[in-house]
This record gives structure tokens, sequence and C-alpha cells, in this order.
């Protein structure tokens, strides 16, 4: 999988829909929510589906949901991050790669 990177802006010092901060986070949320399809054999469309509920994962498919994000994305979640009932939705998940991503550690807040 291609690292998320933000590209540079197109001529004129615009970029296009395709590829600025709104269409990285959407190709974040698409690949994160492949991870969780692949985990839950369900369908996820949404940011507010809870993992534990909506999508059934166990304790086992907790932690592979960890270990997928590190191997997926290419970043070791740091000790404090690597809780995985501290993420209650997709969205949760979403918010904590991307924070990765972006160079900032976790992406949960205190």
């Amino acid at each position: 999988m291609s690292a998320l990177r933000c590209p540079a802006p197109a001529k004129g010092g615009r970029t296009d829909r395709t590829s600025g901060p709104a269409a990285l986070h959407m190709r974040l949320a698409r690949q994160v929510y492949g991870l969780l399809e692949d985990l839950s054999a369900r369908r996820v469309t949404e940011p507010g589906l809870t993992l534990t509920g909506d999508l059934a994962l166990d304790s086992l498919r907790m932690v592979m949901l960890l270990v997928g994000l590190e191997e997926r994305f290419g970043f070791e979640l740091a000790e404090a991050d690597i809780n995985p009932f501290a993420l209650k939705t997709a969205g949760d998940v979403v918010r904590l790669a991307a924070g990765y991503l972006a160079g900032k550690g976790g992406g949960r807040s205190a």
C-alpha cells in the first residue's frame, strides 16, 4: 500500500478536489474501513459504527486491528495507544491512523 501524502499544489497554488486534505482523509478512511471489513466480514460505511457492537470485533480481532494498522500504514504504535478497547468506533480508528501518518503520534485525545 502506498503512503498517503499531501500532494504539491497544482498550477496557481491550488490543489484539486481529488488530491487535497479531504480527499486524503477519505482515502485513509476507505483503507481503514477495508481493514475493519476484513476483520468483521461486515460492510463499514460510516465512522460511527462501533467496533465491539456493530462490527462484533472480539478481543483477538481488536488486537489484530492494531497489528493490521501498523503493517498497512508502516508505523509503530506507542505504548499508550496499544489498548485496543480505547477505540470505540470506526472513526476512532481513522483518527488514530491519521495522527500517526501526520507524524503527530497517536490520534486519540486524552
